[in-house]
């Protein structure tokens, strides 16, 4: 069959309404419910070659062609080469793609309007999207990150059971516009509608049920936090940082902390972003000044530094968070332990081709073995420094050592100023809210966040792009439970039992 001229439009159409589901398009996120609509329509009545060309291009529109210019500039922190950022960047928007190229080329086969094809579909999509490693977990799921009530099935199993029923009201809802066009209201036309408002009731009735539940009793404590976003480039000496001219507009991250202090004088925790700048742990002048501080105002710091150290003639570099006590010593030190891959963390092989003319070396960092909980007089801290809060083993190990509270020390200044570093907070909302933690996030250059165990953005706590900013809230701390801290994102591997069952159920029926 030739390529129609409304098959390209509903391509366009649905490319168009994906896109604008991605975070930063305030209002659209919903859109998510309908987005993949046209795209499935398109599919319909093809072959197989067909329906993989017309997905290859719809993905290649949502993927590659809109978010080619940000990812790739943001590669250009890793390496200078043309070449290399480019590869890497087609990669990385690749491995995205792949689950949209699957299911099209895959959909000939359970195009039915019957419930156990959407089902099917929907198992397919959803356990691809899992299970092929992408370097930020974004998905349609996680596009919800700001819609609450939406969120809270999340603490069942994880976005993969949100991700799913998505899936299922968009295949469920062409299917109805296709009966429709067809004049074939029938039986499935009723079960494809009630599949729609049975996942619609599950959804918005858990949400409002869990975000209304009375729990007074389970309060633990309260802590206050400010957050300093200074948005400092590496350029910079790295005792800007801690300059403190009380007679000038706020700077630094001392002069920035002053001013947070002046608005709130009962501020249980400070606390300093990933820094722009590369600020050595042992550097002797900003200790002593970071240790007078702290002792004068009377309240915790939490900052990060580079500790790097000499081993037979091997430069091993730490990506370090430290917290200061109230006394300016420094009572706890975390190694982070998830590095950005090809950014932190390149292959020997590839270090060994590469790293000495085309990537910056000086960003390599090496991996840290052990977890650590923060104790502040008000909360048990779990630290993570930046993408180390994509990793849920990491949530789990902080919980296990008694940890109430996450706080991502973030920079984000690879993202430059595109808009996908509030991809990142969206997963690490999605991530928390699963656990029912509350999180904390400061970030050097935006995207900063507070967010309650519920997954509620705290009021105006969403910090803007590319200015000096300070944020103070108060997290409450509680005692919470969700399926998802015990037996983690079970329903992913559910998918795939499905998907099992469904396939012999098929070959069964045909044999």
């Amino acid at each position: 069959m030739k390529l129609s001229f409304i098959k390209i439009a509903l391509l366009l159409l649905s490319a168009l309404l994906y896109v604008q589901t991605y975070p930063a398009n305030d209002y659209y996120p919903l859109l998510v419910w309908v987005a993949l609509v046209p795209w499935f329509m398109a599919l319909e009545k093809n072959s197989w070659k067909m329906n993989t060309l017309l997905s290859l291009l719809f993905s290649t529109l949502v993927w590659l062609v809109y978010l080619w210019t940000p990812f790739y500039d943001a590669t250009f922190m890793i390496s200078n080469e043309t070449f290399i950022a480019s590869v890497l960047t087609f990669l990385h928007l690749l491995s995205y793609m792949i689950p949209f190229i699957i299911t099209g080329a895959l959909y000939n086969y359970f195009r039915s309007y019957r419930l156990l094809d959407t089902l099917y579909l929907a198992s397919i999509f959803t356990f691809l999207s899992m299970s092929i490693p992408t370097l930020f977990t974004f998905n349609m799921g996680t596009a919800l990150y700001d819609s609450p009530i939406l969120l809270q099935v999340v603490d069942i199993s994880g976005v993969s059971l949100l991700l799913w029923l998505i899936l299922v009201v968009n295949i469920s809802l062409k299917n109805i516009i296709v009966l429709l066009l067809e004049k074939k209201i029938k039986k499935d036309f009723l079960y494809n509608s009630a599949m729609i408002v049975r996942v619609t009731l599950f959804i918005v009735g858990y949400g409002y049920w869990h975000l209304n539940i009375k729990t007074p009793t389970n309060l633990k404590d309260k802590i206050t936090i400010a957050t300093v976003q200074p948005n400092m480039g590496s350029r910079l000496h790295q005792l800007s940082m801690v300059r403190d001219n009380k007679k000038s507009t706020p700077y630094s991250h001392i002069e920035l902390s002053r001013k947070a202090l002046s608005q709130n004088d009962k501020i249980d925790l400070l606390v300093w972003p990933e820094g722009g700048l590369l600020v050595d742990c042992d550097n002797q002048a900003i200790l002593k000044k970071l240790s007078a501080f702290t002792k004068e105002i009377a309240t915790p710091l939490m900052y990060q530094c580079n500790k790097c150290t000499d081993i037979k003639g091997v430069n091993n570099c730490y990506n370090q968070s430290h917290y200061m006590g109230v006394t300016g010593q420094t009572e706890a030190v975390y190694n982070k332990q998830n590095l950005l891959p090809l950014f932190e963390n390149i292959p020997d092989i590839l270090q060994k081709t590469f790293v000495e003319e085309n990537f910056h070396k000086e960003l390599l960092f090496k991996k840290g073995e052990e977890s650590k909980v923060f104790d502040n007089t008000h909360a048990h801290i779990i630290p993570s420094l930046c993408y180390d809060a994509h990793s849920n083993k990491l949530i789990k190990k902080g919980l296990e050592l008694k940890g109430e509270l996450i706080i991502i020390q973030s920079n984000d200044r690879i993202f430059k100023h595109s808009d996908i570093g509030l991809y990142d907070t969206a997963i690490n909302i999605i991530s928390t809210t699963s656990f029912r933690l509350p999180m904390v996030k400061a970030s050097n250059s935006g995207y900063g966040v507070f967010v309650s165990s519920s997954g509620k953005i705290l009021k105006d706590s969403l910090t803007p792009l590319y200015k000096r900013h300070i944020s103070i809230n108060t997290i409450e701390l509680r005692d919470t439970f969700s399926l998802y801290r015990l037996y983690g994102d079970w329903f992913y591997l559910f998918t795939l039992l499905l998907m099992l069952y469904l396939l012999i159920n098929k070959f069964l029926k045909n044999g």
